[in-house]
């Protein structure tokens, strides 16, 4: 009979728990007020929390006719904010969170080699990018792509649902269908993408809501990762 051995099980229950786990993630959103776009992360809708300002890669909006706005960028200790002139119908944002590592103790954000000093013990370490795209208005961006690696795209206008009514939304990565992937939507709740990438849930419309998705890209040769985890938010602003 084969033995396994000791580490081999306990590698294996933590990998359980890990996957057993709830789904959960720090949530990326844009706030306008005043010709300013704030980037917050945190919990949605008040739960805010301190970053790093240098993780904020990239951020880019658009008006109510799908013009491309000009934004100026203001760093303001831990959080950033980027200023226009015109009113913003949609905006995204993107964050490079970096080194990330899952333990037999938890998430750590920190790198592998550093975790490893601490003495822990490194079930797989990661990279963390997020974007997101907050809806404030209705524009032809609405329900088209805006180019994120990442994006959830309405194929139904999701400001014009009304409450229960179910929509659908494509997921893409790289530009192409996502299959099979969960979408996560509402108070815990989720469905899963369809070969043409599109998953159908429903919008409760009583406040700002939050549709977002994992995916995951595995890096062969890399000591200091196994894997990329992209994240996308999409938000639609509270009516």
């Amino acid at each position: 009979m084969t033995r396994i051995k000791p580490g081999f099980c306990m590698r294996l229950v933590c990998m359980l728990l890990l996957l057993a786990a709830p789904a959960h993630a720090h949530h990326l959103w844009i706030t306008q007020s005043e010709g300013e776009l704030g980037i917050a992360r945190g919990e949605m809708p008040d739960a805010l929390e301190s970053y790093r300002a240098t993780a904020v890669k990239e951020a880019a909006a658009w008006d109510s006719a799908g013009h491309a706005l000009p934004l100026t960028r203001q760093d303001r200790g831990a959080r950033v904010l980027f200023r226009t002139d015109a009113p913003v119908a949609l905006a995204t944002v993107r964050c490079d969170w970096g080194l990330r590592v899952n333990t037999t103790e938890g998430k750590k954000l920190i790198d592998r080699r550093t975790a490893e000093d601490q003495g822990l013990t490194v079930i797989e370490a990661f990279f963390s990018t997020q974007y997101s795209k907050t809806i404030f208005a209705d524009s032809p961006l609405t329900t088209a792509p805006t180019g994120m690696l990442l994006e959830i795209v309405p194929v139904d206008n999701l400001l014009a649902a009304t409450a229960g009514q179910a929509v659908k939304v494509r997921l893409l990565f790289d530009h192409q269908p996502l299959s099979d992937t969960v979408v996560h939507f509402g108070h815990r709740r989720q469905a899963r993408t369809d070969r043409d990438g599109i998953a159908v849930i429903d919008v409760p419309g009583t406040q700002a809501e939050l549709i977002w998705a994992r995916h995951r890209v595995p890096v062969q040769g890399d000591a200091e990762k196994n894997f990329i985890l992209y994240t996308t938010f999409l938000v639609l602003a509270v009516k």
